[in-house]
Parts: C-alpha cells; sequence; structure tokens
C-alpha cells in the first residue's frame, strides 16, 4: 500500500514539475537567487511586477532592477534544447531532440514590459535596458542585437553598465513609484494569466491555419541563410516570420 501511495506521489510531483507555470516559477526563483548577489545598496530589485496599462490592461514583469545604470527589465526563459530566432521574428523555436515548440519572441515581449513600465512611470525608454535570461540549460543560436543570455551571465551582464544615467533621487522616485502601483490583487493576477493564455492560444490557431497573427496575410514557406522558414506574404510591409 505504501508503495503505491509513494509512485501516486511521484506522479504527481512529474506532473506538476513538468508543467510549464512551474518551469517558469522555477526559473524566476534561480534569477531571485542571482540578483541577491547584486549589492543592494547600488541595486533594488523588484520582482513579479504587475501593473495596469493606459487601456487598461496590464502587463507583468519578471523582475526589475533599478539602479543609478539604468533600469533593467529581466524576462525569465526557463526552457532547455536549442533556442533558435532572429530578433526580427515574431516567432521563436525550442527544439528538443525533432520536437519543436513555438514560443513568442521574448525580446518583443520584454519591450512591451518597457512601455508598460515608461506609462506607469512617466520616464523614457532610454533609461530602460531590457535583458532576456535563459536556463542554463538552453543552447542559444540566437541572431541578436539585444541581450539575449543565460541566467549564469545575468550579474556580469548588469555590472558592464557602469555610467550612471540616473541620479540618487530618481532612483528612489521610480522604486516608490513602482512599490506603491504595482497590483497585488490575486484575482487580477488570475485574470491576467488567463487573458495571456486566452492570447496565445488565438495566435497559434491562425498560424496553424495559415494566416500570419501578426496582420492577417497569408503565411508562405521560404528559403533563408538559417534554413526553410515560413514568412508573411506582405513582406516587407509585414516582417513576420518564424522557423520550420
Amino acid at each position: 500500500m505504501i508503495v503505491y501511495l509513494l509512485l501516486g506521489i511521484l506522479v504527481v510531483l512529474a506532473v506538476v514539475s513538468s508543467s510549464p507555470s512551474f518551469k517558469g516559477k522555477a526559473g524566476e526563483q534561480a534569477v531571485r537567487d542571482v540578483l541577491k548577489k547584486l549589492n543592494p545598496t547600488e541595486y533594488q530589485c523588484l520582482h513579479d511586477v504587475l501593473v495596469r496599462k493606459s487601456d487598461g490592461t496590464t502587463s507583468q514583469i519578471d523582475h526589475v532592477v533599478v539602479s543609478l545604470f539604468g533600469i533593467f527589465v529581466i524576462e525569465t526563459k526557463n526552457y532547455r534544447g536549442w533556442i533558435f530566432g532572429q530578433e526580427s521574428s515574431q516567432w521563436w523555436t525550442q527544439t528538443i531532440y525533432r520536437r519543436k515548440e513555438k514560443f513568442f519572441n521574448p525580446i518583443w515581449q520584454n519591450k512591451g514590459h518597457v512601455k508598460a513600465l515608461c506609462q506607469v512611470l512617466g520616464n523614457t525608454e532610454d533609461q530602460y535596458l531590457p535583458i532576456v535570461a535563459f536556463s542554463n540549460r538552453a543552447d542559444l543560436k540566437v541572431n541578436s542585437r539585444s541581450e539575449v543570455i543565460h541566467i549564469r551571465n545575468l550579474i556580469n551582464t548588469i555590472q558592464r553598465y557602469r555610467q550612471p544615467i540616473m541620479t540618487s533621487a530618481q532612483v528612489s522616485d521610480m522604486v516608490s513609484k513602482l512599490t506603491t502601483l504595482r497590483i497585488q490583487d490575486k484575482q487580477i493576477t488570475r485574470n491576467h494569466v488567463e487573458a495571456v493564455r486566452q492570447k496565445k492560444s488565438i495566435q497559434e490557431l491562425r498560424v496553424g491555419q495559415g494566416i500570419c497573427p501578426a496582420c492577417g496575410g497569408r503565411l508562405v514557406e521560404r528559403k533563408g541563410r538559417y534554413g526553410p522558414f515560413v514568412g508573411c506574404s506582405n513582406y516587407p510591409k509585414c516582417r513576420y516570420t518564424m522557423r520550420v
């Protein structure tokens, strides 16, 4: 009886640990642990920041680090396997053996977070330093000028920026505003998660039907320098692409 009970517990743990939400939280916790190594007199860290945008929708940011050297906006991706992506592509691909999974370009996702913070804090985008931090198990095959790194390189990446662009008063003001304006209502958080899931499902459905999720054009297969890919028939007006 005890053996069956233990087997049941192991099965439940395996299912939970393989769920996207669990993996996401695990990745965010890994970044929290790494950010603790930053000097707290120079860097102030806020985690899981949910803010309301001017259009009434919400934006959830994994980590915000405020310093004299800028506001670091960190998007965490706890993925493993090969990660393929172009900075200009709307969708990236995770490949594990022969299985491929599409996911939204995290650079674009993080740009949305920066715009949301600009609305909330009333500052400009030149004060922000967006970073996408992948699990150390990921093999990054990404063509990007933006900071797309492994979690293990996060501290070194942040500390590369040593030119002050904000005053101590501005840093204190930003932290105070974020602490006051961030949403901590659990129901609003659940609503945000559900809205993100619905949006992702609609985009994946359109792609499956051969419809460009960006403009509604027709998706066509093309050949490029890095192999075959799918692009929008409305190129160059629409630059949506994804690997096949």
